[in-house]
């Protein structure tokens, strides 16, 4: 079974030179022998992503697939 899952994630963006949100889309899914369902993120919503120019290589949702902590 699985789910779709919206989670906002935080951290630096270099675009606004600071702390930045962005609302991360994954599909939450169950593995076999695993407790607790995985996220996997599909795609996300930024405030910036059409002016910034980074949209496919938005370094905040890159920085997920290093740190997929950041999606509990």
């Amino acid at each position: 079974m699985e789910r779709r899952v919206i989670v906002e994630v935080t951290g630096y963006c270099p675009y606004v030179d600071d702390n930045h949100s962005i609302s991360v889309t994954c599909v939450e899914t169950f593995f076999s022998r695993r407790p607790s369902p995985v996220r996997l993120p599909t795609n996300f919503k930024c405030k910036y992503g059409l002016e910034c120019g980074r949209s496919k290589e938005c370094p905040l949702f890159k920085e997920i697939e290093v740190n997929p902590y950041l999606l509990i």
